[in-house]
């Protein structure tokens, strides 16, 4: 070798050197956690799963947050209630991630909808949501009726014999909603909303952490990343929805009395188009409430049969209290389960505590730089709340957290419900659930009309099992079979 190319080949690993230690070296005063080769590796094996773990391992060993650094990209796992409410509470820590994806001409992410946008949008989009859902009965005792019409729609059609759980909630939970949205309910045969629902399925059970992490190289290999399935989801879903927007605005015409969501949006476009013109932002607000009406309550309740069917004994004590405090044929209110069915509300909060339906929130980015819990974080720093670690370590009542005990969230002194300071499966902060008001009496009276009409006991198949679990956007689990013995 020449005097000259062994000088280049020296220089060519000096530089290779520098650039690894830069590459790999962690930030100063960031949150302990693994090294960035380790933690990468693990993303990339893993996905988000990989990560959950490692930040609740290191949350048992001690840690409150917890950093990771894959790439580019820097994440800190919040491990502490605590640290969660002063950091997610404040609005640095309150943007989203909006990258804007184009694959074969077909654009997704921006600045738009309720869960993925941030800033002005997020407000004004939340803002406009909350005040006429309002306007149209959100909350109030009408609605109330429209949850209960649903459960005895759904209880009609469940038999005595064997049962598959698998979209039974889906459609009783949207027509939830969704007469409110777009005016309109589905039957339980209906075909078309079961695309729907399987499309919308297949979505929130897609991996999208390399995506989030890497989304330019995402965008260059769209197929080996998975970007191009959930493109193919989201133009689906776009379209069918804008079909939706245009049949509304046809049959609204020059009125100014809003039916539903909808009509109030076209009206408020004729009005403001500056800030409502836009139909795009109607669209993704229509998808955000679809996904978090037909997915995450839906699938709270499929634990939750799940759970009363492996627990045979806590599921006949729901159920006498119900019949000792209610009776067997009453029609039950929300208001009824918060006042007098302490059991079957712990009930319910330990089936959330156990699904993690949502295992961490939805990642908030940065937006500037600032500190969480002492610790240098720097602005498009995503910052997750682990709800996996504070649901299976922190909230415990004294109780073992590996098993299925409702007495958790019981008051030994008193016997009433005692919500755990832990217990957060809504998020918490600036950017917690917008519809947990609506999630929780939803699940109160489906959940205790169930266990008051019908028997749920397991097959020789009624297994709970790690390896069925299903972790992509929301943690599921497989379909599953249980065997109904109708009581009322």
């Amino acid at each position: 070798m020449s005097q000259v190319s062994f000088i280049i080949l020296a220089v060519f690993f000096a530089l290779l050197i520098k650039w690894l230690s830069r590459v790999l070296r962690r930030p100063d005063n960031f949150p302990p956690g693994p090294s960035v080769l380790s933690g990468s590796l693990a993303a990339i094996r893993g996905g988000p799963k990989a990560l959950f773990k490692m930040a609740t391992a290191l949350g048992r060993a001690g840690h409150k947050v917890v950093g990771v650094v894959f790439g580019p990209q820097k994440i800190i796992f919040i491990n502490d209630t605590d640290v969660a409410r002063e950091a997610l509470g404040r609005d640095e820590i309150s943007g989203r991630l909006t990258e804007v994806f184009t694959v074969d001409g077909f654009s997704i992410g921006g600045n738009f909808g309720v869960i993925d946008s941030e800033g002005a949008v997020w407000r004004r989009n939340r803002r406009f949501i909350l005040r006429n859902l309002r306007d149209l009965g959100f909350g109030k005792s009408g609605h109330e009726d429209v949850i209960q019409r649903e459960a005895n729609s759904l209880c009609e059609t469940i038999k005595n014999g064997e049962l598959r759980i698998s979209k039974l909630f889906n459609i009783p939970i949207i027509n939830i909603l969704w007469q409110m949205v777009l005016s309109k309910r589905f039957e339980m045969n209906d075909t078309a909303i079961g695309e729907w629902i399987a499309l919308l399925n297949e979505a929130v059970g897609r991996d999208v952490f390399i995506q989030n992490a890497a989304p330019r190289f995402a965008e260059r290999f769209p197929v080996l990343t998975g970007l191009k399935g959930v493109m193919d989801n989201f133009k689906k879903f776009r379209d069918g929805f804008d079909k939706e927007i245009s049949e509304h605005a046809e049959n609204l015409g020059d009125s100014e009395e809003p039916s539903d969501l909808v009509d109030a949006f076209l009206i408020e476009a004729k009005r403001n188009p500056a800030e409502f013109g836009d139909r795009r932002q109607l669209n993704d607000c229509l998808l955000d409430l679809f996904a978090a009406g037909a997915e995450t309550t839906a699938t709270t309740l499929k634990w939750a049969v799940l759970f009363m069917a492996l627990n045979p004994d806590i599921q006949r004590r729901c159920r006498d209290e119900v019949w000792n405090k209610m009776g067997k044929h009453v029609t039950l209110t929300p208001d009824d389960v918060k006042r007098d069915l302490p059991y079957c509300q712990a009930t319910i909060c330990e089936v959330q505590r156990h699904a993690r339906v949502f295992p961490g929130s939805v990642p908030h980015r940065v937006m500037a730089d600032c500190k969480i819990a002492g610790f240098d974080v720097t602005e498009n720093t995503l910052v997750i709340l682990n709800i996996d670690y504070l649901m299976m370590n922190a909230c415990v009542g004294g109780f073992d957290p590996a098993i299925f005990e409702p007495r958790r969230f019981i008051d030994s002194k008193t016997g009433e419900f005692n919500e755990l300071k832990d217990f957060l499966p809504f998020g918490i902060g600036k950017r917690a659930c917008l519809g947990d008001t609506l999630a929780r009496k939803t699940l109160s009276v489906f959940f205790t009309t169930l266990v008051q009409r019908f028997e749920f006991r397991r097959t020789a198949a009624t297994v709970f099992d790690e390896e069925k679990v299903l972790f992509g956007l929301t943690r599921s689990y497989d379909d599953f079979s249980v065997d109904v013995v109708k009581l009322v």
